[in-house]
């Protein structure tokens, strides 16, 4: 989106670039259209803007007068489109997974509508392998989740807003658990609570071949199909789990460092390559603000 007529920008792409065929080869039009465009503006404004009795057609007064003026109203477009955007009126869908959740979204939703009361966020939950499909058959504008979710999508771009420290957790009575952080030699032999492919397939595979970058194959003593399976299951002692660090609430529960571990999921937005609202624009823009600062 752009303030000028477009007469205006192809006349100030003339001056700029110094002739009528330069101007075109930089707006990839051709130079017949591009002087018919010129001669448009010229007959409007009612006066010549470009003296073409010589070699190459110069500025007039009247040309000169606005080309300075036009400039410096050029010079603050961005500022001023910037500014307008808090008047966008729309609503943006936006969904988010669930898993290892994350306060800070809640927030930065929070923020945003305070921002921009006009625009309204409706959020939906949706499973680790639901959200890279609903957002790409359009079911919703933006989505919050761990990377992997979304990797198979070819029209689907992501944006990493941060990692998860990936951390070793057992209960306080466990071997390791006064241990300041650990490394992945001292798990091989840790009987594993998992979360399954019913989970999320995605998640699954990238859960093992994390494993497998790491130089062991986990040996897992139970699958389960929720995060609140895993942690229950590891609070009663059925085995220990790898998990994001702020995942892990439960008081009877400890989360040690690994350290160098391929483990190392990103919490990410993602949407859709291609055009969109200008109030999911202006939202993606937001969210990306909040979590950069």
């Amino acid at each position: 989106m752009g303030i000028f007529d477009k007469k205006i920008e192809y006349f100030i792409a003339v001056v700029n670039e110094g002739s009528f065929s330069a101007a075109a080869k930089s707006m990839y039009m051709s130079q017949a259209n591009l002087s018919k465009q010129i001669a448009i503006l010229e007959k409007e404004m009612g006066m010549a803007l470009f003296d073409r009795s010589g070699y190459r057609a110069t500025l007039t007064k009247a040309g000169e007068y606005l080309y300075q003026s036009v400039s410096v109203l050029k010079d603050k477009e961005s500022a001023i489109l910037d500014e307008m955007s808090h008047f966008i009126l729309g609503n943006i869908k936006a969904g988010f997974t669930g898993v290892f959740e994350n306060r800070e979204l809640i927030d930065a939703v929070r923020l945003f509508q305070e921002n921009h009361p006009d625009n309204e966020v409706e959020l939906n939950r949706f499973s680790l392998d639901e959200c890279g499909s609903a957002l790409e058959n359009g079911q919703i504008d933006v989505c919050f989740g761990l990377q992997s979710s979304f990797r198979r999508y070819e029209n689907v771009y992501t944006e990493i807003l941060h990692g998860y420290d990936i951390c070793f957790v057992c209960t306080k009575n466990h071997p390791l658990a006064k241990l300041g952080s650990v490394e992945m030699n001292q798990l091989k032999n840790e009987q594993m609570i998992i979360l399954s492919k019913k989970f999320s397939n995605d998640y699954y595979i990238d859960f093992m071949e994390a494993c497998d970058r790491d130089g062991y194959k986990p040996i897992v003593k139970k699958e389960v199909d929720s995060f609140e399976e895993l942690i229950l299951s590891v609070c009663l002692g059925e085995g220990v789990a790898l998990c994001g660090a702020s995942s892990v609430r439960d008081e009877n529960l400890v989360a040690i460092p690994i350290k160098e571990t391929s483990h190392a999921p990103n919490y990410v937005m993602a949407y859709r390559q291609s055009n969109f609202s200008p109030s999911t624009e202006l939202f993606i823009k937001f969210i990306r603000g909040y979590f950069e600062n």
